[in-house]
């Protein structure tokens, strides 16, 4: 697959997941409530990296589970649209490895949704080599293909 076919593969698996009813918890302070008014103002298609690319200030680091999904495929795109010193692979990489296995994002994807972020792991490896390499992130890269093959292998 190229770019815009992974792209377009993940949209697609991910196509099931609604808008959530909440994004964040919005009530636990202002900076959940922040964070919430942003997603609430932008679709995986029109979100970008000037609301997401702050990795001090990144909301997806404050969304739940449902929104996490619904929000995937913008992750991705983020991730695979990356070049040079600017984007988002790094803070994707960190997203898709965040506290591993007993992630509470992971035990709310499905089975497809699984198989598509390897795939798009994969890509990254495949594609995306002087990229991972510029940046240093090798490990991280390592870590979440280790990570996702065993998701996926999970029944």
């Amino acid at each position: 697959m190229n770019q815009e076919e992974i792209k377009l593969y993940v949209e697609q698996v991910f196509s099931g997941n609604v808008v959530p009813e909440n994004y964040t918890n919005r009530d636990h302070c202002n900076e959940c409530a922040e964070h919430d008014a942003t997603l609430r103002s932008y679709t995986p298609k029109s979100i970008g990296l000037e609301q997401l690319g702050n990795p001090g200030w990144d909301p997806i680091c404050f969304v739940l589970p449902m929104a996490f999904k619904y929000y995937f495929p913008a992750l991705v795109r983020l991730a695979l649209d990356s070049e040079g010193a600017n984007g988002y692979l790094d803070q994707f990489l960190f997203h898709v490895t965040y506290q591993g296995e007993d992630s509470r994002f992971f035990t709310h994807f499905s089975q497809a949704e699984r198989d598509a972020t390897l795939q798009v792991l994969l890509y990254i490896e495949s594609k995306m080599g002087d990229l991972v390499h510029e940046w240093k992130l090798e490990n991280e890269l390592k870590e979440a293909i280790g990570l996702w093959s065993r998701l996926v292998s999970y029944t």
